[in-house]
C-alpha cells in the first residue's frame, strides 16, 4: 500500500493555465468560456482569465477586464473578447463582435486586436473598436495605429 501511495502522489500534475487578465466588473449577463470549452457559464467579478479563454457580455450589459500588463478592456453589451497570447511580451485579442474600448497609461502595454475585417498594432494608450457583421471601426484617441487586412 505504501508503495501505491508513493507512486501516485510522485506522478507530476497538470500545471494550472497562466492567467493573462481578470473581470475587473460586470454589470447584467457576463459569461465566460474556458479554451477549448464549447459551453458558456456565469462569469463573476474576480474571476481569471488564461490563453484562448473568452468574455461575452449579453444584451444591455457590459464588463472590464483587466489585464495582467496593466491595461482595461471595457466591453459594450452584445460583445465577444477571445484572449490570445502571441508570447510572453505580446499579447493578442480577437474582438468576435460588440464594441470595445482599451485604455492603458504605459504605450508598450497595449495588445494586437484582431477582428473579422482588420488586425491592429496600437501605439498608443486609448482607442476603442466597434465589429459588427459588415465592418470594423477603430478609433484611436491618443497615439497611432496599424491596421492590416487578415
Amino acid at each position: 500500500l505504501f508503495a501505491l501511495f508513493t507512486i501516485f502522489t510522485t506522478i507530476p500534475r497538470a500545471t494550472a493555465q497562466t492567467e493573462l487578465a481578470s473581470l475587473f466588473s460586470a454589470e447584467g449577463t457576463v459569461e465566460r468560456q474556458g479554451a477549448g470549452q464549447t459551453s458558456w457559464s456565469t462569469a463573476t467579478v474576480g474571476a481569471g482569465f488564461g490563453e484562448r479563454d473568452a468574455v461575452r457580455t449579453g444584451e444591455r450589459s457590459r464588463a472590464a477586464v483587466r489585464f495582467t500588463e496593466g491595461y482595461l478592456a471595457r466591453l459594450g453589451d452584445r460583445t465577444t473578447l477571445t484572449i490570445l497570447a502571441l508570447d510572453q511580451r505580446q499579447r493578442a485579442l480577437e474582438l468576435n463582435r460588440g464594441q470595445g474600448y482599451f485604455l492603458s497609461r504605459r504605450t508598450t502595454a497595449l495588445p494586437n486586436v484582431r477582428t473579422p475585417q482588420v488586425s491592429a498594432t496600437v501605439r498608443g494608450t486609448e482607442f476603442a473598436v466597434e465589429v459588427t457583421a459588415e465592418r470594423t471601426v477603430l478609433t484611436v484617441l491618443e497615439g497611432a495605429v496599424e491596421a492590416s487586412n487578415p
